[in-house]
């Protein structure tokens, strides 16, 4: 009995989130399920009725004449209507199934770089580059989002952080990591000015030796304290402090004669905010370059094919 039981759990479970899955993609999902239920409906009527009939022929007590049991026009309507009903539903779900593999598609982590230029403002120009920072090369200053514990990103990680930590390292001749230079860097000014979390947003803490990453022309590295994470390990980024670090970044390249910045759209990779991100990042950017004669090439880094879409939208709005 418990197996049985078990077995129903099962069943029932899979089929509860089969239908979540469809239903909570897109409207495909939803038209398929409902079609699949009216077709249930329909079909479980006839089924009904021809049961009834076929009591009634069996039940040898009756003393009212015996209805004639078969299909009648009515039955065979109600059937081809079933049928048609669950062709569209095996329809929706294939285009439900494409929907989804196409967000996939475009939501998966681009690992090569791809960078063009977008947008001009004044004498300078904006980029976008989709995909892993550590495919960078010839660019001089890289901004990190860090959050407000300012725990570097893991050295295995895909964020921005992780990945300039991993260029930083230096490495053994077998490839393993020997000295965490920017861990331990970060550990030495927290040191140094006496605290260790809870840092203010929009903080910014320049390093001016990027260690083992000037292999790849990287000459400055800004820790940007961009993101706070919640109890949900969901981020919230604040608006005032994106524009802070923008400002405060470029003005450390103009004071540095830096030519080229890289700046990621902060917290939307591994921190989990929404797309709004990008407006906010793109707008701090373009609003500070339009106040400034200094000729620069600044990138904005995403990590995804619909992100990029949605930067180049932004970036290229009045």
């Amino acid at each position: 009995m418990k197996n049985k039981n078990l077995l129903l759990y099962i069943l029932t479970g899979s089929l509860s989130r089969l239908i979540k899955y469809y239903t909570s993609r897109c409207q495909y999902g939803r038209a398929a399920f409902a079609l699949i239920g009216a077709s249930a409906v329909v079909s479980s009527a006839s089924l009904i009725d021809l049961g009834i009939k076929l009591v009634d022929t069996a039940d040898t007590n009756r003393t009212t004449p015996i209805q004639t049991c078969g299909i009648t026009g009515s039955d065979t309507l109600n059937f081809l209507l079933s049928i048609v009903m669950l062709l569209l539903a095996v329809h929706f779900i294939k285009k439900s199934t494409q929907n989804k593999k196409q967000a996939l598609e475009e939501g998966k982590l681009i690992f090569d770089k791809n960078s063009g230029e977008i947008a001009t403002i004044k004498n300078s120009r904006i980029h976008a580059y989709c995909g892993s920072v550590t495919q960078i090369s010839n660019i001089s200053l890289v901004v990190t989002s860090e959050n407000t514990d300012l725990n570097l990103g893991s050295l295995t990680g895909t964020s921005v952080s992780g990945r300039i930590r991993n260029l930083a390292a230096t490495r053994s001749p077998a490839g393993d990591v020997t000295h965490d230079n920017l861990e331990k860097f970060i550990r030495e000014w927290k040191e140094s000015n006496n605290r260790f979390d809870n840092f203010q947003l929009g903080t910014c803490i320049e390093c001016d030796s990027p260690y083992e990453a000037r292999s790849r022309g990287i000459e400055t590295i800004i820790f940007a304290v961009a993101i706070k994470k919640n109890s949900n390990g969901v981020a919230t980024i604040d608006e005032t402090a994106i524009n802070n670090i923008v400002h405060k970044t470029i003005d450390t390249a103009i004071n540095k004669d830096i030519k080229s910045l890289f700046i990621p759209i902060f917290g939307l990779g591994s921190g989990n905010t929404s797309q709004s991100a990008i407006q906010i990042t793109s707008s701090a950017v373009k609003a500070k370059l339009d106040t400034i004669e200094h000729s620069l090439d600044i990138y904005l880094g995403v990590y995804r094919i619909s992100d990029l879409a949605e930067l180049c939208m932004q970036v290229s709005k009045a």
